[in-house]
């Protein structure tokens, strides 16, 4: 009885991620469309940086594939890319997907406000 529950419960979360995934995909099929200031009014950037914050990787993934110009676009405060706050949060898979896209010279070498580059993200980090 309580393996049957189990299953159950298995079977439920996996046919909620399908449906997440799903819902995903269509999201990142509209973001195509928007311009950066549609993006930051519908909060999208601020999901990004939850989402990294909290290890989504296959949400912030997700949208990069379907929008990689967001790498580039700063957070308001600090002036963090995306790849400063994979780096900051510890994000390596994140990290590793921009390492891998055509543009990653240019997402690295990006600096913040203050003109700390990713390298100075990292030394923020405690052993």
């Amino acid at each position: 009885m309580i393996i049957d529950l189990e299953i159950d419960q298995i079977y439920k979360l996996k046919h909620l991620h399908h449906q997440s995934k799903s819902l995903l995909r269509h999201m990142c099929k509209v973001l195509a469309g928007l311009n950066f200031q549609q993006l930051e009014n519908g909060k999208v950037i601020e999901a990004i940086i939850i989402a990294i914050k909290q290890g989504r990787v296959e949400f912030v993934t997700e949208i990069l594939i379907a929008f990689l110009e967001l790498a580039w676009f700063p957070e308001k405060s600090t002036g963090w890319n995306i790849s400063m706050l994979a780096v900051l949060y510890r994000q390596h898979e994140v990290f590793q997907f921009l390492c891998k896209s055509p543009a990653k010279y240019s997402i690295l070498a990006e600096v913040d406000f203050d003109s700390n580059s990713i390298l100075h993200i990292a030394a923020i980090l405690e052993p």
